[in-house]
């Protein structure tokens, strides 16, 4: 799919001389869109595609087919625009159904998308990035993706932000799998990764980030992860059963919050792994500080580290090191900060003149702007999720 006019669909970093680091400007994409579908019968003529479409600042993909009937209009007008929409829906003003404009349909490719995974302490994303992204293809997927071809690109904001990892990685798969499928899998098996773009509708912005007054921070972006195996077999379902593995009370007071979020912790019988149950329980420990009033980091990371040296591993598991106090510090500060809203903490200048007389005048000019600006999200806020 393509953006009309001027809109983006990939972020836009801009240096920032005066203050020495970048400025990010997301996405904006709009809501109308130019499509096409393309035949692809292996990895590597998806690859051809998706190289293609990267170079392209208003180009994204997404794993749904066209419904019949715009495929159809498109026959007859190549130009057309439109929504990205999975579900009917009716019109406010006439209450005419409005059909789909994409359909669920079984794909042979996947994309997963590591979002913000903490790099170990060796890894160089600008002279190895492959040696970083086949260990996070190890910690992160189940063992059939191991050792599969996989196409990998860096997102937009691989490179801007320290100390993560946001990287795409394509796969194609041994036989066509629903997205409901995929998610289930993934749900038990790689709970580490995100799960949001297996939808019809759901925009896998590839496109290359647009900079602006510097250089790119990553002489590479693309490449290739040579597997032994050209397909990956999906892993098949386990059944659902009720965890009861003791963890441990620790010291910290805090069972049937964090420590149950490390249930799952390690390789053995009905695992998780570790990142993704490490996360969760630095992320419900921020949540109690912050409810509480209550933090202390130091004892939370020897807790986590004796857990963690107790939990069952694999034997072709790494060294253990990489889960050491700077990556468990790492994980508890991302925690606070995504609590506290600053995850990414982004400048830019003002958009307005200070008022030169009075505080009055001040105040009143923050009145009207923040007013303005509550007035444009409640209106926002009003719309239904398409047009939003």
């Amino acid at each position: 799919m393509r953006a009309t006019g001027n809109r983006r669909a990939t972020k836009r970093w801009r240096w920032n001389d005066t203050l020495s680091e970048w400025t990010k400007i997301s996405y904006e994409a709009g809501a109308q869109f130019g499509a096409r579908e393309h035949q692809v019968s292996n990895l590597a003529e998806l690859v051809e595609v998706l190289d293609a479409a990267r170079r392209d600042p208003r180009a994204f993909v997404v794993r749904g087919a066209l419904a019949p009937w715009v495929k159809e209009q498109i026959k007859h007008d190549p130009d057309c625009v439109i929504r990205r929409r999975k579900h009917a829906k009716a019109d406010k003003r006439t209450g005419q159904i409005i059909d789909p404009t994409l359909v669920e349909v079984p794909r042979r490719w996947v994309m997963i998308d590591i979002d913000g995974w903490p790099l170990p302490n060796w890894a160089d994303l600008v002279d190895d990035p492959e040696a970083a992204i086949e260990h996070a293809v190890h910690e992160l997927l189940p063992e059939t993706f191991r050792d599969a071809a996989c196409w990998w690109q860096l997102s937009s904001s691989a490179g801007f932000a320290a100390g993560v990892l946001k990287v795409h990685l394509f796969y194609w798969l041994s036989e066509p799998a629903e997205n409901a499928q995929i998610k289930a899998v993934l749900k038990q098996s790689a709970p580490g990764v995100d799960r949001a773009p297996f939808s019809a509708a759901q925009p896998h912005y590839i496109a290359d980030p647009i900079i602006e007054g510097g250089h790119d921070p990553l002489p590479r972006r693309t490449g290739w992860l040579k597997g032994l195996e050209p397909a990956v077999q999906l892993p098949a379902l386990k059944p659902v059963v009720q965890q009861a593995r003791p963890v441990g009370t620790g010291t910290s007071g805090r069972a049937g919050t964090v420590l149950d979020a490390l249930a799952l912790l390690g390789d053995g019988e009905g695992g998780e792994g570790f990142h993704g149950p490490l996360r969760l329980a630095t992320l419900r420990y921020a949540g109690e500080c912050v409810r509480y009033n209550e933090r202390d980091d130091e004892a939370l990371k020897l807790e986590l580290q004796d857990l963690i040296e107790a939990a069952p591993r694999r034997a072709d598991r790494g060294a253990m090191g990489d889960y050491g106090d700077a990556y468990l510090q790492r994980l508890i500060d991302g925690a606070f900060a995504l609590l506290a809203g600053d995850a990414e903490i982004q400048t830019m200048r003002p958009h307005h003149q200070a008022p030169p007389n009075t505080v009055e005048e001040a105040r009143a000019a923050i009145t009207e702007h923040v007013g303005g600006f509550l007035s444009r999200a409640l209106a926002w806020h009003r719309l239904d999720a398409e047009e939003q």
